[in-house]
């Protein structure tokens, strides 16, 4: 895989695995939310022929968004 196709799948998981683990709740659809887990899944399987740095940075997204969140480059709103 490419540094830039990498780089571009690692946004993708990044927003995929949050919504899996943060969001998966607020969807009523069962189907939805299975396309939801078959999409992580095989994002964490993709992971492994990426870039080493933005596979980490996808998978530990938690990690560097807590980071972003420190430095004031990202506002998060609370979950209501």
């Amino acid at each position: 895989m490419t540094t830039e196709l990498s780089y571009k799948v690692m946004q993708i998981g990044e927003a995929m695995l949050e919504i899996e683990q943060d969001y998966i709740d607020l969807f009523e659809d069962e189907e939805l939310k299975e396309k939801i887990h078959n999409a992580a899944k095989l994002l964490k399987e993709v992971s492994e022929q990426m870039v080493d740095i933005h596979a980490e940075r996808m998978l530990n997204w938690q990690k560097y968004k807590r980071r972003m969140v420190q430095q004031g480059f990202l506002n998060v709103k609370k979950k209501k």
